[in-house]
């Protein structure tokens, strides 16, 4: 389950990332998707790592499947390792008593599978666990593997801290024979705090072990030479305390005088014989031996975070550095709203609008300007500029302002200089191109609106009908076309480069040759005006100029 809730964080920090380079980020198309590339490049193979690790630890469970209390369960959950097999034998693996739930743990390595195990089925037991060490003196014979087997233990117990948020209550319960036949099981506690040994024999008779009776007073005496070698030998095997590895003594030490089978010449039948020429006495029967209940209202309760905390946590600091990072974004976007806005306004109010066409731009601009904020402020403005930090519609009345305060002014309608036709028979005798007597007030009256200006060519095209062959006709539209032309350059004092002359015969008609109105109309000499920059100049004349003005700054 933490790899699973890893890789949630893992995919809520991607999201988050990608969402502030598309969503907040004022870099540019390229540069977004370099950040893209590297982001997804750093996280995808995170998640890929954490799903096989959480798919791995799934599958791992099944071998190693311990029955864990209920979802419900409020108490303490013991694990217990070490000298563990006469505390469960009968009992199975996993035994409810009245004070807690105690777990076997078979190995170091079936203590971290029973770790993972409660991490992913009960989580919310994690903050409840404590780990006991069960230590039968009377059943060990080499002092080299008592020590190996203590120290294997206790470096375990330290490497399961990323499971349990720390390093969970490590304490020490041991069995032993009492000091005299026939005794009833008593109990010795002693916290890390509390520097008094208690004793009792059940769960509510605690008192304090210097405050015994009279009566008992021999057997006082016995059971704290007992008590003091016991701990005395604990601390010679237990060796060295190891940076990465807990002492035995950290949170609580309980010793349980019973009866119980025990070797011959163990490790601790040599060590009290040696300290005190005593020897304990021995039960030839192996009994159930008794959970430590009473120790279970002595042990701390932890209160680190628990994984799932810690997620929440992590999940709560990627959104607030999400929310900081993306109110900076925001920020830096709306001072270049803000920017480019005033620009486009300052160089609107620096044009004069001589020349028109930089101003009318400008204008056009603040236009564009004014609609789109004028959008945003109706739909909402984009996520770059939100997080509350959004200054678009303070700018929209200054905008409004400035594009009423000017109007450009009308621009002169142009008209276009309409082509004129003549009727050759009103001008010419049939196949003749000379103009004929009375011609020439129809050539005033039509010509009126056609005058020779700079910058205009005079084109004069004559037509025919289809009567005659081609080449005729084409070389008798183009006389007739020429004697127009001499006509309005010896009339109207008109230079040469002004005009332009064109015969083309019966190869544009201008209505169908089928019937003696389209013959007629066909017969006819166009006029018209042409555009040509270097039509009509006369030697001399000087073009008029714009006298300075202004001009869009790029």
């Amino acid at each position: 389950m933490a790899q699973l809730r890893g890789i949630v964080n893992y995919v809520l920090a991607t999201v988050l990332a990608l969402l502030l380079v598309w969503g907040f980020s004022p870099l540019s198309a390229g540069v977004r998707g370099g950040l893209t590339v590297l982001i997804l490049l750093l996280s995808i193979p995170g998640i890929v790592y954490g799903w096989r690790q959480y798919s791995r630890l799934k599958s791992a469970h099944s071998a190693h499947e311990v029955p864990l209390p209920p979802e419900s369960f409020s108490g303490p959950v013991v694990l217990v390792c070490g000298d563990n097999a006469p505390l469960f034998a009968g009992r199975g693996d996993s035994c409810e008593s009245s004070q807690g739930w105690y777990l076997s743990v078979q190995s170091p390595e079936h203590y971290i599978a029973l770790i993972r195990q409660i991490a992913a089925q009960r989580a919310g037991l994690l903050m409840r666990v404590s780990v006991m060490l069960a230590l039968i003196p009377e059943r060990h014979n080499d002092e080299d593997a008592l020590k190996h087997m203590l120290l294997s233990w206790r470096r375990v117990v330290t490497q399961s801290r990323r499971w349990l948020s720390g390093i969970p209550p490590f304490w020490l319960c041991c069995w032993l024979n009492s000091p005299q036949c026939s005794e009833p099981v008593r109990w010795f506690i002693r916290t890390s705090q509390d520097a008094e040994v208690q004793s009792a024999t059940g769960l509510d008779d605690f008192v304090p072990f210097s405050s015994q009776e009279r009566s008992a007073r021999h057997s006082h005496l016995t059971h704290a030479v007992w008590l003091d070698n016991l701990l005395g030998w604990l601390k010679q095997v237990q060796g060295d305390t190891e940076r990465h590895a807990p002492p035995l003594f950290s949170v609580l030490r309980v010793v349980c005088f019973t009866s119980l089978a025990v070797c011959e010449n163990n490790l601790w039948q040599r060590h009290i014989t040696a300290q005190t020429t005593l020897s304990p006495a021995t039960s030839a029967v192996a009994e159930l031996l008794p959970f430590p209940d009473l120790a279970q209202p002595f042990l701390s309760r932890r209160r680190a975070l628990t994984a799932f905390q810690r997620t929440v946590g992590v999940s709560g600091l990627l959104c607030g550095i999400f929310v900081g990072l993306a109110m900076t974004c925001s920020f830096i976007n709306n001072q270049h709203l803000i920017r480019i806005t005033n620009d486009h306004l300052m160089l609107y109010r620096h044009l004069t609008g001589n020349p028109v066409e930089p101003k009318v731009q400008a204008q056009d601009q603040l236009r564009r300007d004014a609609q789109r904020l004028e959008r945003w402020y109706q739909r909402g403005e984009p996520l770059s500029l939100s997080m509350g930090l959004y200054q678009g519609m303070r700018l929209i009345p200054s905008l409004r302002t400035a594009i009423s305060d000017w109007l450009p002014p009308e621009k002169p309608k142009v008209t276009s200089p309409q082509t004129v036709r003549l009727d050759s028979m009103s001008l010419f005798d049939t196949g003749k191109w000379a103009l004929k007597a009375g011609s020439t007030k129809v050539l005033i009256g039509a010509l009126v609106n056609i005058k020779a200006k700079p910058g205009w060519l005079i084109v004069i095209a004559g037509h025919t009908d289809d009567v005659g062959d081609d080449k005729s006709n084409q070389q008798l539209s183009l006389k007739r076309a020429e004697s127009v032309r001499d006509w309005m350059r010896d009339t109207g004092d008109v230079a040469e480069s002004c005009f332009a002359v064109q015969g083309y015969g019966e190869l544009r008609p201008y209505k169908n040759n089928d019937t003696p109105e389209g013959r007629a109309a066909n017969r006819r000499v166009e006029i018209s005006l042409v555009p040509q920059a270097d039509a009509c100049r006369v030697p001399g004349m000087k073009e008029p100029s714009p006298q300075g003005g202004d001009t869009l700054a790029k």
